[in-house]
């Protein structure tokens, strides 16, 4: 019966519930926490970090591709935009040095990405980018 309002007030008010279940994990009472929501939201936020790094790594890939192929529109904004996502991305992973092992992965879920968003960008066709991404995760970060 208590799960039952716990989720009814996880649905209802979740910062009131959230409040609600860490002052009960602070005063020990573990079995009377929503478990199986708390559970749940510890996952989201490890989600929502690598989530935060796939956009910030497309955005920034995106420019470098703008940059490659019109270097002819390159402006101080693409510049900004790049060293903005860098910081960013180095920021979480501060925070959560357990992703940098994850960054090749995400820069291969990524870079296509940024091809889509680039060709729409530039104008040109998607099929000039290479397939793979030409960057080191050094370049890319530096």
């Amino acid at each position: 019966m208590r799960k039952q309002k716990e989720n009814s007030l996880y649905e209802q008010d979740f910062c009131l519930w959230s409040f609600t279940q860490a002052n009960l994990l602070r005063k020990g009472k573990i079995s009377q926490a929503d478990i199986e929501n708390i559970a749940e939201e510890i996952e989201t936020l490890g989600r929502s970090e690598k989530s935060a790094i796939k956009q910030y790594l497309i955005n920034l890939l995106m420019h470098k591709l703008k940059i490659e192929y019109q270097p002819e529109k390159h402006t101080k904004s693409w510049d900004r935009s790049i060293v903005n996502s860098q910081t960013k991305v180095e920021l979480i992973l501060q925070d959560n040095p357990s992703l940098r092992r994850h960054l090749i992965e995400f820069v291969q879920k990524s870079y296509p990405l940024a091809i889509r968003k680039a060709a729409v960008e530039t104008g040109l066709n998607e099929k000039i980018f290479p397939k793979q991404c030409p960057w080191s995760i050094e370049e890319i970060l530096m």
